[in-house]
């Protein structure tokens, strides 16, 4: 493929914020469990007995499936950066604030509601901003739809990921 096939052709970024919807305080002790009875089975080695060890590993898959029950992912997509721009400017900085890119007020809100995907509309969102997250939890919506669309890199990856080994 050709530079300028591959530069077309590039996606937008995405990020997926994982949102824990329900109480997984039972799933994770029986995830735990499910873990320690699969290490201690294998731990036999060549003495274990094959049917525990497969009731062990079903088990296992079992808790990670009931654990992963409990969150829901919302997938956040960037913009196109022209229209990122135009959301800037249609949330400018106020002036006798501590505002410095855009309106810290209504800005973050718009950017999220611009770039979440899925089934829910935009009134959708804003009931389940008002209502169903914590301050840190909109917060960090916030944050992970501005740093997609600024494009900025991800915290996560160490310094030099990219490097080549020599």
């Amino acid at each position: 493929m050709s530079q300028r096939d591959r530069l077309l052709a590039r996606p937008r970024p995405s990020t997926t914020y994982t949102l824990r919807v329900e109480d997984d305080t039972e799933q994770r002790r029986r995830l735990e469990d499910a873990r320690r009875v699969l290490h201690l089975l294998q731990a036999q080695g060549d003495e274990a007995d094959q049917g525990a060890l497969t009731a062990a590993r079903e088990e296992l898959d079992q808790a990670e499936e009931e654990l992963e029950a409990c969150y829901e992912h919302i997938v956040l997509r960037a913009m196109r950066p022209r229209d990122f721009e135009t959301l800037i400017a249609e949330h400018p900085a106020r002036e006798g604030t501590e505002d410095k890119a855009w309106n810290v007020a209504t800005f973050p809100e718009a950017c999220f509601l611009a770039c979440a995907e899925g089934e829910m509309s935009a009134a959708d969102w804003e009931q389940f901003l008002a209502g169903n997250v914590s301050d840190v939890e909109r917060a960090d919506l916030y944050t992970e739809a501005i740093r997609v669309n600024a494009r900025l890199p991800v915290a996560t990856l160490p310094k030099d990921w990219m490097q080549t080994r020599s």
